[in-house]
């Protein structure tokens, strides 16, 4: 998978078939959508293009695990786009003109049905499908994934999450929780008194559960050791200079 991240001018491709969202989480809404590329891919030949408009809050996904998860799905192109201020006071025609069109070339744009974007989230479903008569591309619009009377949306996993509610997360993610870190020396108390331990410090930017002890599966390359997880947030003052 290619991985483009934008800090200026958009790259140019062509024949793409290009789903839109913030994809933080990759739940099982942001799937349906990008389900929907793969299967042009395979049914047009034409590139998924996977565009993820991101920010700098904290997020269910760093940018590196929503990466892997991209990659593993078969994607062929993650453009990581920054929500600044070009981006957020662009119009959305010229948006749709110089990005999608013209850089992308797209022929199929794919969005949730309550999609906004372009200066005052101008932008909508039914502004693409209005320009994809005059720029030839096809707008394909995804009704939102529902968990009961509820919309799926990442909103709703970052307050389950916050509670610690893991087997909600799970179903409305459609895949089990995870997190990629740094693993590092800590004090060899583990095997000393029981058994060794590893120290894995993630991100700052990733938003984890609360505090606790939790039944979790470790990946150190082909292997897998089932065992328990001890989350404690600890915060670490920068130094004074």
């Amino acid at each position: 998978m290619e991985y483009v991240k934008i800090e200026g001018q958009f790259p140019k491709f062509s024949h793409c078939a290009v789903t839109l969202g913030k994809f933080d989480g990759i739940h099982r809404g942001h799937r349906k959508l990008i389900q929907t590329i793969l299967n042009r891919k395979k049914e047009y030949g034409e590139l998924a293009v996977v565009m993820a408009l991101v920010s700098d809050r904290q997020t269910i996904l760093t940018s590196e695990e929503r990466r892997t998860l991209l990659e593993k799905m078969g994607v062929d192109i993650l453009l990581e786009c920054p929500l600044n201020d070009q981006i957020k006071h662009m119009k959305a025609d010229v948006f749709i003109r110089q990005v999608l069109k013209g850089d992308l070339q797209a022929s199929c744009v794919v969005v949730g049905e309550d999609f906004r974007f372009g200066h005052e989230r101008k932008g909508s479903p039914e502004l693409l499908e209005k320009y994809g008569e005059k720029y030839d591309y096809e707008t394909i619009v995804i009704a939102k994934e529902m968990e009961g009377n509820r919309k799926i949306s990442s909103t709703y996993i970052r307050e389950e999450l916050k509670k610690g509610n893991m087997e909600k997360v799970t179903s409305l993610m459609g895949r089990d929780y995870f997190v990629e870190g740094q693993v590092v020396h800590g004090r060899g108390m583990g095997h000393k008194v029981l058994l060794p331990t590893t120290n894995l410090v993630p991100p700052r930017t990733k938003i984890l559960p609360p505090n606790g002890v939790y039944v979790t599966s470790s990946y150190f390359g082909d292997k897998i050791y089932h065992g328990i997880t001890n989350l404690s947030l600890i915060h670490i003052s920068e130094p004074t200079r």
